[in-house]
């Protein structure tokens, strides 16, 4: 944890972060949607992919994946090697740094409170082990794994929990370093 926060610490620039936030806007505007219309296009009955439900058992995993057809599966599968492969140490670095950076201002003489600003990095790693049962049972189908299944399905959840969380954090954190500018200002 300590030398993966003397790591980032040095790279917590607003450059470096609106740089991240441009990939991340962009992965999200065009690459996910594009990705999203190609797996449509080839099973248009498709249910939501696994990645974007909050908890899934392995009858629903399974059945989500019967529902994206061959096609769809194969979509699917090259999505989650092209763009979910990256995404997560993208967004896990930029908003490591986003949070550090605002842990450093709101709490100045804090140092201890800033070195969870790597928190994001868990919500990558699980995201990783996430896509990486997504794979598993991709590429076996349809031999049914209800054991990797479901601990994807557990990786899901925690990955969703703990970014509305770092959400939320971010969120505070943002609106108390604003309203602590206004109030130097006045």
């Amino acid at each position: 944890m300590e030398r993966l926060y003397r790591l980032l610490e040095p790279l917590v620039k607003w450059q470096n972060i609106l740089i991240g936030v441009i990939f991340i806007i962009l992965i999200n505007a065009v690459f996910f949607p594009q990705s999203d219309r190609k797996r449509k296009s080839v099973a248009p009955e498709a249910q939501p992919i696994l990645d974007l439900q909050y908890a899934y058992s392995p009858e629903e995993a399974y059945s989500a994946l019967d529902s994206f057809g061959e096609n769809g599966r194969n979509q699917y599968l090259k999505s989650v090697f092209l763009i979910d492969t990256a995404y997560p140490l993208i967004y896990g670095i930029t908003y490591s740094l986003l949070l550090i950076f605002l842990l450093k201002i709101v709490f100045p003489n804090r140092k201890n409170l800033h070195r969870w600003g790597i928190l994001p990095i868990a919500v990558s790693i699980l995201d990783v082990l996430e896509n990486t049962g997504i794979v598993l049972l991709l590429a076996t189908y349809p031999v049914r794994h209800d054991g990797i299944a479901l601990a994807t399905s557990v990786f899901t959840t925690l990955k969703w929990t703990l970014a509305i969380l770092l959400i939320i954090f971010l969120i505070v954190l943002s609106l108390v370093w604003i309203l602590r500018r206004k109030q130097i200002r006045t």
